[in-house]
């Protein structure tokens, strides 16, 4: 699994020759320039998208390694019933909401970064959407 940084230090490298400040913007003055600037940013949205199916998948092995560990808890078995005999079946019913509750707690706590990289990455989309519009407007008017 590749760690949120990774994926967060890759998109802020993609996407270092469009920030300028808080904004995205890119300059040109030829049409030839708007036109390859639209190349550009047409690649970097492509890869923008690649990465965050691979953040997805990311998220979706994190799941599955939870729900596998939740089904586990409470089985049947020697442990259980030997808890159950000591215990009681009300405690260790009690003992497992609250192991499962713990495990949904640090599945959400492991997602949050990679949660955040994807609203980064749905940021720069829509930005990039939006200088995509302003570069093609520019080459209506000037044509």
């Amino acid at each position: 699994m590749t760690p949120p940084k990774e994926y967060l230090t890759t998109v802020q490298n993609l996407m270092s020759d469009y920030i300028d400040g808080n904004e995205v913007a890119v300059y040109f003055e030829t049409p030839e320039e708007a036109k390859q600037h639209l190349k550009i940013i047409r690649y970097k949205q492509k890869r923008l998208r690649l990465i965050k199916k691979d953040v997805r998948q990311t998220m979706t092995l994190i799941r599955s390694s939870f729900t596998a560990q939740k089904a586990e808890v409470g089985k049947p078995g020697i442990k259980t019933g030997i808890m159950a005999g000591l215990l009681g079946k009300k405690s260790v019913g009690k003992i497992n909401a609250l192991t499962k509750e713990n495990l949904r707690r640090q599945q959400n706590e492991s997602l949050a970064p990679y949660k955040s990289v994807l609203q980064i990455i749905e940021n720069f989309l829509l930005n990039l959407d939006s200088l995509k519009l302003q570069i093609e407007s520019w080459l209506f008017e000037n044509r």
